[in-house]
């Protein structure tokens, strides 16, 4: 019996000895759990500074950006600005000049308007030559010719070229080629 007793108690020391560890690795995985939770809190919290940071500076970083994107248009307004200078210089353009020259031809334009009201009674008397016989002038420019008062060769052969000058002005670029010398000699020939 007395070894009954003594299989008994060491059987019970073993189950006190095996109670007593399970609560001690239960006590140390509830520990870690608890260390495992805290760290995790703690780098969630380092987590959302740094993603605050992060917009922050992602904001920043945007106005800089903008700020960037604003001095490069306006770089490019500058350097169009200057290259159309240089352009205009470089094929001759003069905005003043042709300012002026719009500006005559109006003139030229209001006179030959008025002169052509007042001649309108004199011009039934007068024969109208056919102005398209000499070269470079067609439909277009006898008309704007006949609107200036020039309706017959000697008319144009007498006209002064710095009359005549705005008219081509008024007719287009393309008449820019023409020279009204040429018109008057022709004109004289035939008047």
């Amino acid at each position: 019996m007395a070894t009954k007793k003594a299989n008994t108690v060491s059987v019970q020391d073993r189950l006190d000895n095996i109670k007593s560890t399970v609560k001690d690795f239960n006590a140390e995985a509830v520990n870690v759990s608890d260390q495992l939770v805290d760290a995790s809190l703690e780098t969630g919290a380092k987590w959302q500074k740094l993603m605050a940071k992060v917009l922050d500076q992602g904001t920043v970083m945007m106005g800089k950006q903008q700020d960037l994107v604003l001095t490069t248009l306006e770089e490019l307004k500058g350097q169009y600005s200057t290259g159309n200078k240089r352009f205009r210089k470089l094929v001759g353009w003069n905005n003043r000049r042709a300012q002026k020259a719009k500006q005559l031809a109006k003139q030229s334009k209001a006179k030959a308007t008025k002169g052509a009201k007042a001649a309108a009674t004199s011009i039934t008397d007068l024969a109208k030559d056919d102005l398209k016989v000499i070269n470079g002038i067609g439909p277009k420019m006898e008309n704007l010719l006949n609107e200036a008062g020039i309706y017959t060769y000697f008319q144009l052969s007498n006209a002064a070229i710095k009359d005549l000058t705005p008219i081509l002005e008024a007719a287009g670029p393309r008449f820019k080629t023409q020279n009204p010398a040429d018109w008057k000699k022709e004109a004289k020939k035939l008047a």
